[in-house]
């Protein structure tokens, strides 16, 4: 359900004493350039715990804050590639809250209820995924049907979207997000090859609303956020048509290979005919005939028991 996960709380002051134990319990802290400076005003540090994930503390007019950025799912149980479930999410998103609070409560002026009733989220990734017989078929279908109106900027017309081999981005604003991307690639697991992975990436305020961590067991808006993901799809409809070239090539090899250009550009056809010699390109044709008839139609959209499971593919 939930993926990266960024909160904020009300952190120490950074005193000698407190930085001499930040030195010491984490190795890898890097300063800002005004880094506890008597002369300049103090802006921050920043470090990394192999089993936390990001964190930080950083000054502003109203005060010191701690702040953590994890994947949820490597931190519960070391695997960004699985979905967690609803309740999983809760778990592991009071798992990075509490973990900050035990280990910064001791050096920060706040009380540990006072940290937790001012628990912000900052951001958060909601996610889910499907395995398709070949992702990067579906992409240009998926890009064509989302809403991309186009925008002016510096003149220049701009659409919110991007369209790449292994996935597409719609940017809503700057505090609302949308990518649909291939999982195997992206984490280089091969078990996730054509695995589609859907995430809404929101900031501020519209990831609060998702998500409330200031109550003792955190509470989520889960059918909210499952309608928000399915909104993406409404006005043209979810059913996204592809074929599958990944079965094509691997039954025909480089002849697969040369068939596929022709499924996804048939303009090719004539400048084919006449360049390659008749026997080689029909051979070709008949393999994209073949790709044609394996045609596919998947809906991306979630069903209603999205994330009552975690998923492991």
């Amino acid at each position: 359900m939930f993926d990266t996960l960024k909160i904020q709380m009300p952190g120490p002051a950074p005193d000698d004493a407190f930085l001499d134990w930040l030195r010491e319990r984490f190795q890898n802290v890097r300063a800002s350039e005004q880094f506890h400076d008597a002369n300049k005003p103090w802006q921050g540090v920043q470090w990394e715990d192999p089993a936390i994930g990001a964190m930080g503390i950083k000054s502003s007019k109203l005060g010191c804050f701690l702040w953590a950025e994890r994947s949820l799912p490597k931190l519960l149980h070391g695997d960004n590639c699985r979905v967690l479930s609803s309740a999983e999410a809760l778990e592991a998103a009071a798992l990075l809250r509490d973990t900050l609070i035990g280990l910064f409560a001791p050096w920060s002026p706040w009380t540990p209820a006072t940290m937790l009733e001012q628990c912000q989220v900052k951001r958060l990734d909601l996610c889910y995924q499907k395995r398709v017989p070949c992702a990067q078929e579906v992409f240009p279908a998926l890009y064509a049907g989302l809403d991309l109106r186009r925008s002016t900027k510096h003149g220049l017309q701009t659409a919110p979207g991007q369209l790449y081999l292994t996935g597409c981005t719609f940017r809503q604003n700057k505090q609302e997000s949308a990518r649909w991307y291939e999982k195997g690639v992206e984490s280089g697991n091969e078990s996730y090859h054509d695995v589609i992975r859907h995430e809404e990436q929101l900031r501020g305020g519209k990831a609060g609303y998702f998500l409330d961590l200031t109550e003792a067991q955190p509470v989520a808006r889960i059918a909210e956020a499952r309608e928000r993901m399915n909104s993406r799809y409404e006005g043209w409809g979810s059913n996204v048509a592809g074929y599958d070239l990944a079965e094509v090539l691997t039954e025909h090899g480089t002849t697969g290979l040369a068939a596929t250009a022709l499924v996804v550009r048939p303009d090719l056809e004539p400048l084919a005919r006449r360049c390659l010699p008749k026997s080689t390109f029909y051979r070709v044709w008949n393999v994209a005939l073949i790709a044609r008839r394996r045609q596919f139609v998947t809906d991306l959209t979630l069903p209603a028991d999205a994330w009552a499971e975690p998923m492991v593919l």
